[in-house]
């Protein structure tokens, strides 16, 4: 796995997400932290009209391109928050996401 800079936009296709690792430094917190996150790239205001729309907590539609992480919800659908940076929450990089074989699934010869 390569770490990436920060200051590098992953290469997402337009109306698509891609998941990755992120590291990211927060005050108060020694250690970096590594969770994975989705980087989006669906602009809301296209003038075409496409299915992906991405909507927030309260149902609203957002302009997802950069960092999101998707929270699920029992009550509705899964919703989308952005992951804003700060001088206090700062970006360390981006890695590729290779997510692990599963070994039931090896099993039975699926992929």
């Amino acid at each position: 796995m390569k770490w990436e800079s920060p200051n590098k936009t992953p290469n997402v296709g337009f109306g698509t997400e891609k998941q990755y690792w992120v590291a990211v430094k927060s005050a108060g917190i020694l250690k970096p932290l590594v969770f994975l996150a989705l980087f989006q790239n669906r602009p809301l205001d296209h003038p075409l009209t496409y299915d992906w729309q991405v909507t927030d907590e309260n149902g609203e539609a957002f302009d997802a391109v950069g960092w999101v992480e998707c929270q699920r919800h029992m009550d509705y659908d899964n919703f989308y928050s952005s992951i804003i940076f700060t001088e206090s929450y700062v970006l360390l990089g981006w890695a590729e996401y290779t997510p692990p074989e599963f070994p039931a699934l090896l099993m039975r010869g699926d992929r």
